[in-house]
């Protein structure tokens, strides 16, 4: 039964009601069949996104081509592309074959992973959003995922990212359950979470990292959490331990290749330390804005309108002196900063990435905040000091290394979470503000939500854009299938050269591949049945004997970035004729995750050889 003076939490205007988030028990938020009726339309927006024109995604990047190609790998191999063991662990390789074994080789097969990690992350940040800060944070959060294009574009992708983003806000969150609930089986299974992405990246252990400092926080901002800090310790070690035990296995099986050593040095060629933070971070933020379109944007203002949309008065005019003051200033305010943005050069991404990261920020050092947030409810704080030391940790570590768009994820979903908290706060706030005072910052708010919409149709329908994605106005859409493309011209060209017929080029002739993992799968994706990939030309040097079938060697931009190659090339290059050069535009997931600067779209060269 509804409180009275109050509206119902389970209809009418309370629908995303944050009321009960003054009372101490946050679990206590009741959910109204409109709320979930809201997250699962919201889910099936990201479902949608994520699985639409399927006939445009492909296995392009250097990366996917690993991770695709077990099932074409037999025990003397290892059953895995050589050296996989430097690039991930094995959980991502392992569902991919398994789809591949129940359904058959292809190239959407090899996404459906982490398609099916990218639509579960949508309803899992609704709920995550919801335990910690209310229904409007949860949806709210739910939007920004469903939305987001640079997470729409690696879920479709066979890369490990959106993966381990699913494991990481799982394993966090099972972790403040065995906080708030004081349940050591809670503790067992963010072990089990956070095992599962250490398996999935080698980064995969940040749970750990996250939770300890965010108990480290808790302890240091209430003497409430002090007091069963004994408890949280033992909660911690068996969540470490388990996750610890769990990841043992790989980690003993890495013994074999020469042991972890091997893999952290592979990883430190991508760091890029302090000196490069800046610019690091300057690459992250122009992403933001480069791959991110109108339906990012629109989900940051239906996110913005949540509050609003809670808190809908039946009264339009008749506003105070006061509330009018306000909405002159707001209105000329609003409008010089419009027209300092649309001035700004490149202002697409830094303003999308400060629209990210300002509402955060405010959430961390607005004093009414903190009181808010860190002073009733015990779960309400463990979940704020979670997200403020995960938010601070990735800002600062993630431009750290090169900056690989994927990389930002993880960054990303504390940044949903960030918006959920800051919408969740502002219905608090209207709320419980006396009747003109809840006015003004409605209005507020209205101004703002109108300034994002006129921002976006001044700023983004520019001619740069209309021309980079003439093809495509969805950058998660873009079609990547120029490399399919590119290996069925190859195996028409080898087959005009070795002068053989279509199934005798496939079933009696060799391909090397050097450097380019995605061209092997495709060419053995195509029907190929020899095909090697190479990181040496030993088979073509002087004195080897002429090879009783036709052999072709197929190079492509990673061969042209290796000195090794140009040097093992001049001691063969007598006994190689080239075929055909190709030319392919790669998707922007290809080369926006392969450049260290901020440049033009470029052109890739793959290269067609016959072994003389």
């Amino acid at each position: 039964m509804a409180t009275p003076g109050r509206d119902d939490d389970t209809g009418g205007t309370g629908i995303l009601s944050d009321r009960v988030l003054t009372d101490t028990a946050i679990s206590a938020v009741p959910i109204s069949r409109h709320e979930l009726a809201v997250a699962v339309l919201v889910t099936l927006v990201g479902f949608g996104r994520r699985v639409a024109v399927p006939s445009r995604m492909a296995v392009e990047h250097f990366d996917e081509g690993v991770y695709a190609s077990n099932l074409f790998f037999d025990a003397s191999q290892g059953y895995r592309f050589p050296n996989q063991h430097l690039y991930a662990p094995p959980l991502l390789p392992w569902l991919i074959e398994w789809v591949f074994i129940l359904f058959g080789p292809s190239n959407v097969g090899a996404m459906v992973p982490s398609i099916i990690a990218g639509i579960l992350t949508v309803p899992l940040m609704w709920w995550v959003g919801r335990r910690w800060f209310g229904p409007t944070a949860g949806l709210a959060a739910a939007i920004l995922c469903a939305t987001n294009d640079i997470h729409i574009l690696f879920s479709r992708s066979a890369l490990t990212d959106v993966l381990l983003c699913f494991w990481l806000l799982l394993a966090v969150y099972l972790f403040w359950e065995a906080i708030t609930r004081n349940h050591f089986g809670w503790a067992v299974a963010a072990g089990v979470a956070t095992s599962l992405a250490w398996w999935t990246k080698y980064s995969g252990w940040l749970p750990l990292a996250i939770t300890s400092a965010g108990l480290a926080l808790s302890w240091l901002l209430d003497h409430r959490t002090r007091a069963g800090w004994k408890r949280h310790l033992v909660c911690w070690l068996i969540t470490a331990g388990v996750a610890a035990l769990l990841w043992l296995p790989w980690l003993w099986s890495l013994q074999s290749h020469g042991g972890y050593t091997v893999v952290r040095d592979n990883h430190l060629g991508y760091v890029v330390g302090f000196r490069g933070w800046v610019d690091s971070l300057r690459v992250h933020s122009h992403n933001q804005g480069e791959l991110a379109d109108i339906l990012t944007w629109l989900g940051f203002a239906c996110s913005f309108s949540l509050p609003l949309v809670c808190e809908i008065k039946e009264r339009v005019w008749g506003f105070t002196w006061n509330v009018r003051v306000e909405l002159g200033r707001t209105a000329t305010f609003l409008g010089i900063v419009l027209i300092v943005l649309l001035g700004w050069t490149q202002q697409n991404g830094r303003v999308l990435f400060l629209a990210s990261i300002v509402p955060i920020a405010y959430f961390i050092g607005s004093r009414q905040v903190r009181r808010l947030m860190l002073g009733d409810c015990p779960g309400r704080q463990m979940g704020t000091c979670l997200l403020i030391v995960a938010f601070t940790g990735l800002l600062f570590t993630s431009p750290l290394y090169f900056p690989f768009p994927r990389l930002a994820i993880p960054l990303l979903a504390t940044t949903w979470l960030g918006w959920g908290a800051f919408a969740s706060v502002q219905t608090i706030t209207v709320q419980n503000s006396n009747p003109e005072h809840a006015e003004m910052l409605h209005l507020r708010m209205w101004f703002l939500l109108v300034f994002m919409i006129v921002y976006l149709g001044l700023c983004r329908f520019d001619r740069d854009l209309a021309a980079r994605h003439a093809t495509s106005l969805v950058p998660g859409w873009q079609s990547r299938m120029d490399i399919v493309q590119t290996a069925e011209s190859a195996i028409a060209h080898a087959r005009t050269g070795g002068r053989l017929a279509d199934d005798a080029i496939k079933a009696r002739s060799a391909f090397y591949v050097y450097g380019e993992p995605a061209l092997y799968f495709q060419l053995r994706l195509a029907g190929v049945e020899v095909v090697q990939p190479v990181e040496h030309l030993l088979f073509a040097r002087a004195g080897e004997p002429a090879p009783p079938v036709p052999v072709f060697l197929l190079t492509g931009p990673h061969a042209e970035q290796n000195p090794n190659f140009a040097r093992q090339f001049d001691d063969v290059k007598e006994r190689l004729k080239l075929v055909k050069e190709y030319e392919y535009q790669p998707s922007d997931l290809v080369w926006r995750d392969e450049r260290r600067t901020i440049d033009r779209q470029p052109t890739y060269h793959i290269r067609l050889y016959r072994v003389l």
